[in-house]
């Protein structure tokens, strides 16, 4: 009975990942989207700064997870 609700409990972790990942991805992609075609004022010389910091950022946080756990992130790992 144990292994089961552990095996719940980890299959529930696995979807919140994944749906968060989806939601960060869609949330970077319309925030950006609406700064350079939206808002006036923020020329291209803000922006593009801003978005090649945060692409950098993204590769920083992505290696350093890589190297924290030295192993791909897979539903087996997770569990």
């Amino acid at each position: 009975m144990k292994i089961n609700e552990l095996m719940g409990f980890y299959e529930r972790r696995e979807t919140w990942y994944k749906r968060l990942a989806i939601l960060i991805t869609f949330a970077h992609l319309v925030s950006f989207g609406y700064m350079i075609f939206g808002v006036e004022w923020l020329g291209w010389d803000i922006i593009e700064p801003l978005t090649y910091t945060v692409g950098v950022l993204y590769t920083l946080l992505g290696i350093r997870f890589y190297r924290k756990y030295r192993l791909d992130r897979s539903s087996k790992n997770i569990k």
